[in-house]
């Protein structure tokens, strides 16, 4: 039932009944952890994706503060070690990361959490999804929240598949008016995310990648309201306005001054956006970005650090060879 729900509101098909998805023509696949662990399963649901390509993490689970209380202290996944290692790693290599932010009820930013959930300790590239009433755009009194939570959904009174509690019968057609918490929430705004990605892709020909999705929804989305940061909620008119005003990509090529051959594996960071990208095996990579001046930093262990200031402007791809 949660995955139907989950899935229900991303690619429910407009057949003039039941549910129309908001991103209905996307292709979907899912990976159970059944029989494998969380970390196991994002580095599978990664490998069969394409920079550009989104992956959903729908989990959560007791944290420091757990007691036992429902879903009190509840976390979200990339709280433990290996979780967060496999997250950073597909971000890395271009895929987005949409993880659900928990329902513990949690301040991410409490010292018990050691600073785990601060983007200045570690980052690993997920957008992290806060829940927020329908209309109100506050804080769903479950949703764990703090400055780490980058965007909020509908937490509440979400009409999707599965449950049985709108329409009942034959299992197939069960539908809800009740799904809730911040796993309703991140479908929402994994949906919003595959919209804008169709649009960039369809208006300039690149793709978007984490940090840039974030950074239109974010600079174009409603405010939450009240005292529990959970981010402000996709606006995808407003957000494709801004898209619009112009995406370019900086592609290149690292390569050992030396001898000039590629170099794989080296780091490539946007200082302004803290955009990060990993050379593939030919040194190549691909980073998108909205119109303007940006300073790369590429680092890798056995080669000196390098920079380069490089301009972008709108549909442009920048070509940069960095030895």
């Amino acid at each position: 039932n949660h995955g139907t729900a989950v899935l229900g509101e991303m690619v429910g098909q407009p057949q003039g009944f039941g549910i129309n998805g908001i991103c209905s023509d996307l292709e979907v696949g899912a990976v159970s952890i059944g029989d494998m662990s969380v970390a196991a399963a994002i580095d599978l649901a990664s490998s069969v994706l394409a920079p550009g390509d989104l992956f959903l993490i729908e989990l959560h689970a007791p944290g420091p503060n757990a007691n036992g209380s429902g879903q009190f202290g509840y976390v979200p996944m990339e709280w433990w070690q290996d979780n967060f290692d496999a997250i950073q790693t597909a971000v890395a290599l271009g895929r987005i990361c949409v993880e659900a932010g928990g329902n513990g009820e949690q301040n991410l930013d409490d010292p018990i959490y050691a600073g785990l959930f601060d983007r200045n300790v570690r980052d690993s590239g997920a957008i992290l999804v806060g829940a927020g009433t329908p209309t109100g755009h506050i804080a769903e009194w479950f949703t764990n929240h703090g400055s780490r939570i980058d965007l909020n959904g509908w937490g509440s009174s979400v009409t999707t598949t599965g449950y049985g509690t709108l329409q009942g019968g034959d299992e197939t057609q069960w539908y809800t008016s009740g799904f809730a918490g911040t796993s309703s929430a991140s479908p929402i705004v994994a949906g919003s995310i595959a919209s804008l990605q169709g649009m960039c892709k369809a208006h300039w020909g690149i793709t978007l990648d984490a940090k840039l999705a974030l950074a239109l929804l974010s600079e174009s989305g409603t405010p939450y309201s009240g005292t529990k940061r959970i981010g402000p909620r996709p606006n995808l008119v407003a957000a494709r306005a801004l898209l619009l005003n112009g995406i370019g990509v900086i592609e290149g090529l690292v390569r050992d001054a030396a001898n000039l051959t590629p170099i794989e594996g080296a780091r490539i960071r946007i200082v302004e956006t803290g955009s990060l990208a990993q050379s593939a095996a030919d040194g190549s990579f691909a980073l998108p970005v909205q119109s303007g001046t940006y300073q790369l930093e590429v680092t890798e262990f056995f080669h000196e650090d390098a920079t380069r200031l490089t301009t972008v402007s709108a549909g442009e791809h920048q070509a940069e060879v960095i030895d």
